[in-house]
């Protein structure tokens, strides 16, 4: 392929990959290559929330049936050890930090999914078996999965774009972003009260969760406040 085809081909890609086992495919690219992308999603699954270091063994969240997870487990790559996860995605993070055309790089990092499995059943908990104060501090292995996954971000200083989809605590959303990208994320703005969007109450695991310091700066953040 002749490098003006490659130009062509690399900058209109938009991949979709699961940011541990795409750590082989960037390994494949040529530095030029990578440097020549210009939009990745990366979509994070329940089974590296499960496994991401201690994941939910730690605050004691009991594990998701094997029958919920099997379809997850089946397309997962099996970590060796607990810390495969957070390696390679560290590894995937410095390969474009290295070569990537950072300003002009768009990354969207989807946890939605991640999180919505552990979500679903503890809704059904609420105000039957436990009271949501009790079911809150369950959800801190999410918390401190976003936190690694982010920090690893913040290595991308001078990064273009960055779109996040969380389910949990949703409203870390523009505060993960800003750390990343070291400016607040402009919300999306409409005119006039007939196209104005519907305001919607917040769930309780959407919010902010208690123990959360919105003053906190993570490891390496872009981020200086005026």
């Amino acid at each position: 392929m002749s490098t003006e085809a490659q130009e062509v081909f690399y900058t209109n890609l938009h991949l979709d990959l699961d940011p541990c086992s795409s750590v082989t495919f960037f390994r494949s690219l040529s530095p030029q290559n990578i440097h020549r992308l210009h939009r990745l999603t990366f979509f994070f699954t329940p089974v590296q929330a499960q496994f991401w270091c201690d994941g939910v063994a730690t605050p004691g969240y009991p594990e998701l049936p094997s029958s919920d997870m099997q379809y997850y487990r089946d397309l997962a790559v099996k970590p060796p050890d607990k810390a495969f996860y957070r390696r390679t995605w560290r590894e995937v993070v410095a390969l474009l930090a290295a070569h990537a055309d950072l300003p002009r790089l768009s990354l969207k990092i989807d946890m939605g999914e991640a999180t919505w499995a552990y979500v679903e059943t503890p809704m059904m908990w609420e105000g039957e078996i436990m009271e949501v104060d009790e079911i809150i501090p369950m959800f801190r292995f999410m918390y401190d999965f976003y936190i690694d996954v982010f920090t690893a971000l913040c290595e991308l200083r001078g990064l273009g774009a960055l779109e996040v989809d969380l389910v949990a605590f949703e409203q870390l959303r523009p505060w993960l972003e800003r750390e990343v990208l070291g400016r607040e994320s402009p919300e999306p703005k409409f005119e006039g009260q007939k196209n104005a969007a519907p305001r919607r109450p917040r769930w309780w695991y959407q919010l902010v969760p208690p123990w959360h310091d919105g003053d906190r700066r993570l490891e390496g953040s872009n981020y200086r406040p005026t």
